[in-house]
């Protein structure tokens, strides 16, 4: 079972660019990845305009087989694996008019990067949290809950 989850960026106008990821949604391998591979603007915007994401890496990589998993230490590895690019479908990002209208089509785990604030977590009824702090608590105590 997979644990799906949100990835959104918030535009000038207070719109909202969001993709579907299927797997390890979870703060402890998401929130994480996110902090540490995925900070800088341009790259987080390249990562949604791929459309929704099978499996997040610390890179969108290159086109490959999309039934492809690649062993520790594989120059694939770390690669993204996204549905339109690697399996052929069509899956545009979602736009929504605000951060409310997100929320309420997002997954259980929600990360949205906000430009000059970074990643923040959004679940449930519960305000944003700041991945850093996030990633920070996963790493001393190894926790992969956020709520």
């Amino acid at each position: 079972m997979s644990t799906h989850a949100t990835i959104g960026a918030l535009n000038a106008d207070g719109s909202v660019d969001m993709i579907y990821l299927h797997s390890d949604g979870y703060p402890s391998y998401a929130a994480v990845m996110l902090h540490d591979h995925w900070s800088d603007e341009d790259k987080v915007r390249k990562l949604i305009s791929m459309g929704d994401c099978s499996m997040l890496g610390s890179e969108i990589g290159e086109r490959h087989d999309f039934g492809d998993h690649y062993p520790k230490g594989h120059e694939r590895r770390g690669w993204s694996r996204f549905y339109g690019r690697d399996r052929g479908d069509t899956t545009p990002p979602s736009m929504y008019s605000s951060v409310q209208d997100a929320r309420r089509d997002a997954q259980r785990y929600f990360y949205l990067f906000v430009p000059k604030h970074g990643w923040h977590a959004v679940t449930g009824r519960k305000s944003a949290v700041p991945v850093s702090g996030l990633v920070a608590k996963i790493k001393a105590e190894g926790e992969s809950r956020i709520d």
